[in-house]
């Protein structure tokens, strides 16, 4: 399960089981459940793409980041559920989030507790395993 929002009941316990359940729709058992820890990844691999950006990810636990990440899948689960029809009041909440998970970004907030530094040092590195060289002396006769 996710690292802020440990477990689907929570969202139960949050939105109430039959509200959840009539934004499923057709889903049941554990089609529901896969569904509802899908959604509930997403919001949190979406959280943490704000975050890296300052702080090693995960960052620890807190009421803060499983806010955040409840309003991103609530939204998630009504835009599912009803379409365009997404309350005003999850839009904002929503909204409200990706506005504070920006300023964190940007170094203008930061979250509550001492999360430690960001390791990410700027650039990437590419890794290609293949069982085939990629690199023969046909492929750089160009060279």
């Amino acid at each position: 399960m996710g690292n802020y929002i440990a477990t689907t009941a929570l969202l139960d316990e949050r939105m109430g089981a039959q509200v959840v359940t009539n934004l499923c729709r057709d889903l049941v058992g554990a089609a529901k459940e896969t569904f509802l820890v899908n959604t509930i990844n997403r919001a949190e691999e979406t959280a943490n793409s704000y975050l890296a950006i300052k702080y090693a990810i995960p960052i620890p636990a807190s009421g803060w980041i499983q806010e955040i990440c409840m309003t991103i899948v609530e939204y998630e689960l009504y835009k599912r559920g009803q379409g365009d029809n997404v309350p005003e009041k999850y839009k904002n909440s929503r909204d409200e989030s990706f506005e504070y998970l920006k300023d964190v970004a940007e170094g203008n907030s930061k979250p509550p507790g001492d999360p430690p530094p960001s390791n990410l040092t700027g650039g990437s590195t590419l890794v290609i395993e293949t069982d085939t060289p990629l690199m023969n002396e046909k492929n750089l006769d160009f060279f």
